[in-house]
């Protein structure tokens, strides 16, 4: 065998230290000796080798030791191989001697030796370049020691340096070398033990060895592309290594900490485990962890004679495959356990997935378990099944990733289609699926689809949908849609079927049935239709541009708005343009739209469209095209489009008629219209209703909005604009112009004509002017008009968006209550004639104005005024009033002054010698100041604190009895109005008389609320003292009062507010007198005092008297909050002598107010005994409800005298008798009681009939009027007529029967037409329903006269009635006429009447004494014009006062013409 250069390099320094050993014998002890057996030795080592060796010296150390040091080998290129400090060699002396000088070293130990092994490009080792070829077995037997040994290991670029080096080399054996060796690389330990040679059997075994410093060495491909191991640490790793007869064989383990790779993109890390390995068999127990998720390897490999195979387990509990793989499909944690079989060629992968939750796609899934095989390059996914979007994923398949083609199975069920996000955006519902599909690669196109989905509970875009069906197949040229059924909300039902070839030709049909069109809406805002639907049709054709052909019909429902009874057509078209084959829409007052006709969209865009429409409500179009305008009536419209979309000719007509607009009545709408070239043509367009009628002519340009017409508007209703005016207008106008300019900024030229206006109640007339408008600008130039005699002219221009105006008037002979009204000042007490001129600029926020007016005889109020001149103009804010002066009779008045609007008040106003009335007048007041007044005032301050000083004194001169003089200095200031002097005196009997007053009055102290609180300094604080006064002031207080005399006492201080004033004080009046206009005999001897003592008032000492009779007042109230309280008021009379338009005669009575309690309730109680009697009684009209009448708790009694006379001269004239009594409360009155009629009559139909009997029942629930059951009876000719009068006297029932018998029409004829029916006329229903036009007339008037004259003539009687008697048969000329009496009686006693009757149209002179010998029965004497004495018996009973109404009520009751 050829020598290792280890064992060379030993031999030759054996050799070489025989050689020396024997020269020591000789020469030992020289230098020279050893330097040149130093220089011999590498001589001869060189030689030996064939490479240059340097050996510095040789040392004899002992006779069996030699020392060589400074040792060096090189290779062929000159580069160390081994170097050592110094080698001991170890011999036998005597074996030097022998054949084989090697033969006799026993150790050669060397010393800080270093070696240097490296592989050159080539792929040689240096340490090659030191073996001879042909050298000779060494016979070197011995050991080689080496302690602090270096090994530098260079493999083409990579370097392994090994430190402390130590170890042996034992050659003993000649077929083997026998190695026991270690050494260190930083913290790395190695160490080799055993033999090398013929026998091997080698140990090897390292710990703490760092994986990343060797991964250099792993040789290039030996791990996969998608795996970089990145370091670990091999903690301890052990080889044995043995040459058997059948080959190597080796066993070993390796033990792995905190390994670290990359594989598939991702960082795996914490490699932890075991490895037992073998020639024939390798275990693994292997865990990892990535992204902090672990996974692990267990199993075993076996080694076979051609391939692997694989027995292994890959799990883990939890791997988020996209912590992996950026594109992963699903997200979340899967753990799995795989078994791996078969060969590393060829493996076999058979497993289990599963993930409790993740997301596929995006979309949530839970529970997911997977059973898969993967054998030679196929995928077999067993089964799958998924918790997802709400259902349940079911699934199998194949995947042939080599030929990248695939087939399978799906099942959806109950899938949550919401949850499909914007996948299925607008739907919901439940999905279920049974597919089937296959494909190659990812070529979608090819996919191969099948199966059938179902929907229930769906819905889309709002649209619910309970179920749907479909089924259907795909393959790579064509989709097939074998039926897709779905049924809709509201009952419809839709179809589709047919199939898309080649994902572009449709060959499709649609069906729907009882479709709710309002479901449109749902998809488009802007579908707005309803009712139900049927509809065929087909699609057809390239999808780009398919074919689509529909016919459909509706009924019950509205198209925009437009409502139909029934609705038919058919339309066909594509992007090409459509085509409308027939369309009809009826709404029951028969076919309201035809529409037919093509429209292209390509091309040149022809259109031949032709739309009917008839009858069609004008609300309807206008819900459609205008919402906002308030439009009514029935249309019928003809339009014809010829042409192009782009340059249509359109030819139409539109009828309107029985509309309105904006509340006006429009009676119609005629005219054609045409377009062509783009201009739109009206054609007398005929405008007319009862407010205007118009009519217009012209061109309009819809391109730009162009106009050019001519409008004729015959009658202008201006009352239309008065809604922009702040009062009403009335009256007619014409105008008749030209539009120009466009519809966005159309002009108006025009003549405005007006004969007759009403402007705020005033009448102007003749009007007539210029009217133009341009953009904003309203122009009158001029507008002249007439009012009342008066001539104006106006030139004005007004911006309608700004409201500036510009305006100059001219007034001649206005009428100035007129002019104020226009002016919208309207002022009912200012009258008069005005000339002058009136300009107005600026606008409303910034007005400018000047007047210059003049009036001549003219009147404030009633009093005359004249030579009233105004100069005055507002500039910038501030009025100047530069002259302002008149005559009012004898005085005069005058004003000058400016007005700050912004600041400061400097004005003055001078009356002297004026009426003293004239002021109160030109407020509107009604104040009774007699005399006449010089007034001053000054005014000052600003608008926002205005101060005024004013004086004035009112002169009676004789004309009032309320004062002499009346004179008052006041000062305002700021919110103040001191009342520095208020004076009123009176000189009577050489008496003087006076009041006055003086304080302040705050101007917030007159606008506070009731229940606003004031600071004091905010109240008034006025003193009131009357110790010198006289009641003759109360008739300027008090318009009921004619006129009033007597003494006052007293003192009064006001405080509070004007809402809710204080009084503190006493006031009275001794032997005072007061006549009230309502009555006739005045208050006499009046004595009363009121004291007002903190919130407390009392009215003490109360009497007077009324004629013969006398009262007496007495009572007290505590005002709380504005309200009274603990209050009381008595009152009694006796026999007060009362004269008024419905009661004459003494009134007895007492009447007691205070407070009272009902039900909790705390309400004022009226508690009242009064006595009637000897009185006459006309009471006046009754009030419709008690609702008008105060809450009060009622015990009020009437008791009525048999001498209570009840008279209306045309109605009733009853004597009375009996009592009754009001309890409960005047919103719920319970009555009781009755008053019986002693005798009189009761007039109805112009008839006076004699009362029989006669009851007045108080007994009505909630009523103060009582119920009547009247009896009574009257003599015409020889017919007695019977008269019933029953029921309540609001509803009261009249019942007419007559002896001999006659019908109802016959009696009714007989009391209204006498005359006529005496002669035997035939009168018909209009005759009849003038009659009682008349009788009616007649009650009303005549019983105003009769009343008057019996008043006036002091009379018991006063009449003009119809006569009953029979006068015609004495030879009347005219047998037809009625007789007219008049009637005068007066009483001389209480049963004796003397009475005269004049005839007023026939020759009657009656006089008569009647003698009334009880309340029922009289006796009557009499003569009359042919000196004849006459008697008769007359029954008299009376009847309310309530028939005033009632009997009114009936008359109009009566039917004319019936029976």
């Amino acid at each position: 065998m050829k020598r290792r250069p280890l064992a060379t390099a030993a031999g030759l320094i054996v050799g070489v230290g025989l050689l020396l050993g024997l020269a020591a014998w000789y020469y030992v002890g020289t230098q020279a000796f050893m330097t040149s057996m130093g220089a011999l030795a590498a001589e001869k080592g060189s030689e030996l080798l064939g490479q240059r060796v340097e050996i510095g010296a040789v040392r004899v150390v002992s006779p069996w030791a030699l020392e060589v040091s400074r040792i060096a080998v090189y290779d062929k290129q000159k580069a160390p191989v081994i170097k050592a400090e110094s080698a001991l060699v170890g011999f036998s002396f005597f074996g030097v001697l022998s054949a084989s000088p090697a033969s006799a070293v026993r150790t050669v130990e060397l010393r800080r030796g270093e070696a240097w092994l490296t592989r050159r490009a080539d792929g040689s080792w240096n340490y090659e370049d030191l073996v001879s070829k042909d050298s000779e077995p060494s016979q070197f037997r011995g050991r080689i020691l080496t302690t602090d040994g270096i090994i530098h290991l260079d493999d083409e670029g990579r370097r392994l340096d090994l430190t402390d080096v130590a170890g042996s080399i034992d050659l003993a054996d000649d077929t083997a070398m026998l190695v026991d060796a270690e050494g260190r690389r930083g913290q790395e330990h190695f160490s080799v033990y055993g033999a090398l040679g013929e026998k091997l059997n080698l140990d090897i075994a390292g710990t703490d060895i760092d994986i990343a410093r060797y991964l250099a060495w792993i040789p290039e491909g030996t791990l996969p592309e998608t795996v970089t191991v990145r370091g670990g640490k091999v903690e301890s790793g052990t080889l044995s290594l043995r040459r058997t007869p059948r080959g190597y064989r080796y066993n070993g383990q390796v033990s792995l900490a905190h390994g670290a790779a990359r594989v598939w993109e991702t960082d795996v890390e914490e490699i932890a485990g075991s490895v037992d390995f073998s020639d024939r068999r390798v275990s693994l127990r292997l865990s990892a962890t990535s992204a902090g998720q672990q996974a692990t390897v267990r199993g075993a490999i076996m080694l076979g004679a051609k391939e692997a195979s694989l027995d292994l387990i890959v799990e883990s509990d939890g791997l988020d495959p996209s912590l992996f793989f950026k594109e992963s499909p699903f997200q979340g944690a899967v753990a799995f356990r795989a078994a791996i079989t078969g060969t590393p060629s060829a493996p076999v992968a058979d497993g289990e997935l599963r993930a409790a939750e993740g997301r596929l796609n995006g979309y949530p899934l839970k529970n997911a378990v997977a059973k898969a095989v993967w054998r030679e390059g196929h995928l077999t996914v067993h089964s799958l099944i998924a918790e997802a979007l709400g259902g349940t994923i079911r699934g199998a398949g194949e995947f042939d990733l080599a030929g990248k083609r695939y087939d399978g199975t799906v099942t959806l069920a109950n899938i949550d289609i919401a949850a499909l996000g914007a996948a299925a955006e607008g739907f919901s519902g439940r999905l279920s699926a049974d597919l089937g599909f296959a494909g190659a690669g990812t070529d979608m196109t090819a996919l191969q689809l099948y199966g059938s989905v179902s929907a229930r509970n769906a819905a889309a875009y709002g649209v619910a949908i309970p179920e749907a069906q479909a089924s259907l197949s795909r393959d790579s040229s064509s989709l097939r849609l074998d039926y897709l059924s779905a049924r809709l909300e509201g009952g419809g039902e839709i179809g589709l079927e047919g199939t898309i070839s080649e994902g572009r030709e449709l060959d499709l049909s649609f069906t729907a049935s009882h479709l709710d069109l309002t479901l449109a809406k749902r998809f488009d805002e802007r579908a707005d239709m309803s009712g139900y639907a049927e509809i065929s049709g087909t699609v057809a054709g390239d999808a780009a541009n398919p074919q689509v052909r529909a016919i459909f019909s509706a009924a019950q429902g509205q198209l925009f708005k437009q409502p139909f009874r029934t609705l038919h057509g058919a339309v066909s078209g594509s992007l090409d343009g459509i085509g409308i084959e027939s369309f009809s829409m009826e709404n029951g007052n028969g076919v309201n739209w035809l529409a037919k006709g093509t429209v292209g969209f390509t091309g040149e865009r022809r259109v031949q469209l032709q739309v009917d429409t008839m009858n069609v409500r004008m609300e309807d179009i206008a819900a459609l095209v205008a919402p906002d305008q308030p439009i009514t009536g029935e249309a019928d419209n003809i339009i014809t489009v010829t042409g192009t979309l782009d340059d249509p000719d359109i030819v139409g007509y539109v009828h309107f008629r029985h509309g309105s607009y904006r509340g006006y009545l429009l009676s119609g709408m005629d005219g054609d219209y045409t377009m062509k070239n783009g201009v739109l043509t009206l054609h007398d367009f005929h405008i007319f209703s009862p407010r205007v009628d118009m009519d217009l002519n012209g061109t309009v340009l819809p391109s730009n909005g162009a106009l050019d017409l001519h409008v004729a508007v015959h009658d202008v209703d201006l009352a239309r604009v008065a809604k922009d005016l702040p009062y009403p207008i009335e009256g007619h106008g014409v105008f008749d112009g030209y539009i120009s300019g466009t519809i966005y900024q159309p002009a108006f030229d025009g003549v405005l004509d007006a004969p007759s206006l009403m402007f705020n109640g005033a009448a102007v007339t003749n009007g007539h002017g210029q009217v133009t408008l341009r953009g904003s600008q309203l122009t009158f130039d001029p507008f002249h008009f007439e009012q009342n005699g008066g001539l104006y002219t106006l030139q004005a221009t007004a911006d309608i968006e700004t409201l500036a105006v510009n305006a100059h008037a001219e007034v001649s002979n206005g009428d100035v209550n007129a002019l104020l009204a226009i002016a919208n000042a309207k002022n009912d007490t200012i009258h008069g004639r005005v000339d002058g001129t009136i300009d107005f600029s600026g606008t409303m926020e910034a007005p400018a104005a000047k007047v210059s007016l003049y009036l001549s005889d003219g009147n404030i109020g009633g009093y005359p005024v004249d030579a009233v001149y105004l100069d005055g103009r507002l500039q910038n804010r501030v009025v100047t009033l530069s002259r302002l002066e008149g005559k009012q009779g004898a005085g005069v008045f005058v004003a000058v002054g400016t007005v700050d609007l912004d600041g400061a008040i400097a004005a003055q106003f001078s009356a002297k010698n004026i009426e003293a009335g004239l002021i109160p007048a030109a407020l509107g007041k009604e104040l009774p100041l007699l005399g006449t007044l010089d007034f001053e005032a000054q005014f000052g301050g600003t608008v926002e604190a205005p101060t005024a000083d004013a004086s004035l004194t009112v002169r009676s001169n004789g004309r009032s009895t309320a004062y002499d003089t009346l004179s008052g200095l006041f000062k305002w200031r700021g919110s103040v109005i001191r009342v520095e002097q208020l004076l009123l005196q009176k000189e009577q009997n050489g008496h003087a008389y006076k009041a006055s007053a003086y304080g302040t009055v705050p101007l917030r102290a007159l606008t506070s609320r009731f229940d606003e609180v004031v600071s004091g300094a905010d109240q008034i604080d006025l003193q009131l003292s009357l110790e010198e006064a006289d009641l003759g002031v109360l008739p300027l207080i008090s318009p009921a009062i004619d006129w009033a005399l007597g003494t006052t006492y007293g003192s009064l201080h006001v405080g509070g507010t004007l809402a809710a004033p204080s009084f503190d004080g006493a006031v009275g009046v001794k032997d005072g007198a007061v006549k009230l206009k309502a009555l006739g005999v005045p208050i006499t001897q009046l004595q009363l005092g009121l004291r007002f003592e903190d919130d407390t008032i009392s009215v003490t000492g109360g009497s007077g008297r009324m004629g013969g009779g006398n009262f007496t007042i007495e009572g007290a109230t505590r005002l709380a909050e504005g309200n009274p309280e603990n209050y009381y008021l008595t009152v009694e009379a006796k026999r007060l002598d009362i004269e008024s338009s419905f009661y004459r005669g003494p009134l007895t009575g007492k009447i007691d107010l205070r407070e009272g309690e009902r039900f909790g309730e705390t309400l004022p109680k009226l508690t009242a005994k009064i006595n009637i009697d000897d009185a006459l009684i006309s009471i006046p009209t009754i009030p419709d409800s008690q609702g008008e009448l105060p809450p009060l708790l009622l015990d009020v009694g009437v008791e009525v005298g048999k001498h209570t006379h009840f008279y209306s001269s045309r109605l009733y004239d009853i004597w009375l008798e009996g009592a009754f009594h009001y309890g409960g409360t005047t919103q719920h009155p319970q009555p009781s009681g009755a008053v019986s009629v002693l005798r009189g009559t009761v007039t109805y139909v112009q008839t006076a009939f004699k009362i029989r009997e006669g009851t007045l029942a108080f007994n009505q629930v909630d009523s103060f009027l009582p119920s009547l059951e009247f009896q009574a009876d009257a003599r015409l000719n020889r017919v007695r007529i019977y008269l019933a009068i029953r029921g309540p006297i609001e509803a009261m029932e009249f019942h007419l029967n007559s002896s001999p018998e006659m019908s109802q029409e016959e009696i009714l004829r007989l009391l209204t037409l006498r005359g006529a029916y005496r002669s035997g006329k035939n009168v018909d229903s209009s005759d009849m329903t003038a009659s009682f036009l008349e009788a009616g007339l007649q009650m009303s008037f005549l019983n105003i006269v009769e009343d008057k004259m019996r008043d006036f003539l002091q009379l018991d009687e006063f009449q003009i009635s119809q006569d009953m008697s029979d006068w015609d048969k004495k030879g009347g000329d005219n047998r037809s006429q009625e007789a007219y009496n008049i009637q005068i009686g007066k009483y001389i006693s209480d049963k004796v009447m003397l009475s005269y009757t004049q005839g007023i149209n026939h020759p009657l002179r009656r006089y008569s004494i009647r003698y009334d010998f009880n309340d029922r029965f009289s006796a009557v004497i009499g003569r009359n014009e042919d000196n004849n004495t006459w008697r008769d018996r007359e029954p008299y009973f009376i009847l309310t006062a309530a028939c005033l109404r009632s009997v009114r009520v009936a008359i109009r009751r009566i039917p004319t013409g019936t029976e």
